[in-house]
């Protein structure tokens, strides 16, 4: 099962580095638009989000969105040598640092933001179905965060991302709803 995940998941990063510059940007302009027309968004005082790595749908955009509807933004952190992730207050793109694998992650000198203030956590993946699953980046960070997180899961992904099927493990924690750039799935 895991050997299954990490060809698909190979395979899909490649498909989406070889999408151009300008089919990832109005497919982005699509996605952000969808987002901000759901409820979730909409009634959301608190937004978990990562940003985004350069082949992803882009986070920026909704970052900005939600600071100019006066949401409270919040970004991941991930442990390694714990396993774990915790989200952090970000209010400034300055307020960030380069880790491994290029991603951005907050400062800790942020204020913490525990689970249960997240109205929403915008879940990343490599690839989804449409009942939820996904394929994420094979380290286990969100589907551990998750467990017992009482609010609501979005993913957010270009169309091509979306698949029939993906390999379930037990400790696998679906989303609610996928919003590409063509469709709002209802997951649940």
């Amino acid at each position: 099962m895991m050997e299954e995940k990490k060809v698909k998941r190979n395979l899909m990063k490649k498909n989406l580095k070889e999408l151009s510059l300008l089919e990832r940007k109005e497919m982005n302009k699509e996605i952000l638009s969808r987002v901000e027309n759901t409820r979730e968004w909409k009634e959301a005082r608190t937004i978990g989000i990562t940003l985004a790595l350069p082949f992803e749908v882009e986070t920026r955009d909704i970052i900005k969105k939600a600071w100019g509807e006066g949401k409270r933004v919040a970004v991941p952190k991930c442990f390694p040598q714990t396993h774990h992730m915790e989200f952090y207050h970000l209010s400034s793109f300055n307020e960030l640092e380069t880790v491994q694998f290029g991603i951005e992650e907050p400062l800790t000198t942020a204020e913490k933001i525990s689970k249960e203030e997240l109205d929403v956590i915008f879940v990343p993946g490599v690839i989804f179905a449409k009942n939820g699953y996904r394929v994420g980046f094979g380290g286990g960070y969100y589907d551990r965060y998750l467990q017992n997180y009482p609010g609501k899961k979005i993913s957010i992904a270009f169309d091509i991302q979306i698949a029939d099927f993906v390999p379930i493990e037990p400790h696998d924690i679906p989303v609610g709803k996928i919003i590409t750039n063509q469709e709002v799935l209802i997951c649940e």
